[in-house]
This record gives structure tokens, C-alpha cells and sequence, in this order.
């Protein structure tokens, strides 16, 4: 695992946000995936269940106008063999290029036989990010998954 490997496994992870891909979204995470904030943890083991989370994902970013994410790697802490701790820089943009909203989230991140995947998030920050913009992670049409 290489701060070069991650780089990529994170830019290839918001590029598949800004499309709406939530099939490639689904192939980043390896399940059961478990996803915290303060409030509230989920443990996603179906794929079903991950994928319906996802839409959900994608479907509340488009209502807030995004057209573009970017996350960039801040900080990498390995904590076993092939097991990191990454902190990311998240950014969200609108179609003219106008940021949207911004956080850092941290993830837990596995080497599989299949390349990197995400195991776990906090999304504690992204979760405030929204709330001070007015939108609210949590209701009814949104979800936390960063």
C-alpha cells in the first residue's frame, strides 16, 4: 500500500461519486462495509442493502447540485499489514465549478486480493458539513456514506 496507491484509489472513488456510479461505488468497498457518525452506525453486509444506500447517496448528492467530487489524500496512518487509516479531503462542486460543501473523513482502508477497498468510514464531518449547509444527513432521503 503506497501513498501513490491510495492517491489513486480515492480520485478513482470520487470520479464513480461525480458520475453517479453506483455499481464502481459499490466495487470500492469491500462488505460487510460499516459506516459511523456520531448519531448513528450501520453495517452493511448485503450487497442489496449497500446498493440501495448508495443510490440513496448519489440521488441526495444531485439534489444539492453536485457535479463533481474530489477527495485528496491528507494523511495515512498503516495500522497492520496492508490495513491503513486514511484521512481524505472531500470536496463537492456544482456544474460551474462553485464548491458546494467541504470536510475531511476518515476511512479505514484493506489491501484484498482484489486491490484497495474500504472497509469502514466516520462521517462524522461530512454529516456537520451538510447540517451547516442547511441539508440534513439522516432524514428520510439521505444517508451516511461518504
Amino acid at each position: 500500500m503506497t501513498r501513490e496507491s491510495l492517491d489513486e484509489f480515492f480520485t478513482h472513488y470520487a470520479d464513480a461519486f461525480s458520475r453517479g456510479d453506483v455499481e464502481e461505488i459499490g466495487r470500492v468497498w469491500k462488505l460487510p462495509a460499516f459506516i459511523t457518525t456520531r448519531d448513528r452506525s450501520s453495517c452493511l453486509a448485503d450487497p442489496e442493502a449497500f446498493r440501495r444506500n448508495t443510490e440513496a447517496a448519489c440521488a441526495f448528492y444531485r439534489r444539492q447540485g453536485v457535479a463533481r467530487a474530489k477527495k485528496r489524500v491528507l494523511e495515512i496512518k498503516l495500522v497492520g499489514e496492508g490495513v491503513a487509516v486514511v484521512t481524505t479531503l472531500d470536496e463537492l462542486f456544482d456544474g460551474a465549478g462553485e464548491q458546494i460543501a467541504r470536510w475531511e473523513h476518515a476511512y479505514l482502508v484493506r489491501e484484498t486480493a482484489d486491490g484497495l477497498r474500504a472497509v469502514a468510514a466516520v462521517a462524522d464531518n461530512e454529516v456537520k458539513a451538510w447540517k451547516a449547509r442547511g441539508t440534513p444527513l439522516g432524514n428520510s432521503e439521505a444517508r451516511e456514506q461518504g
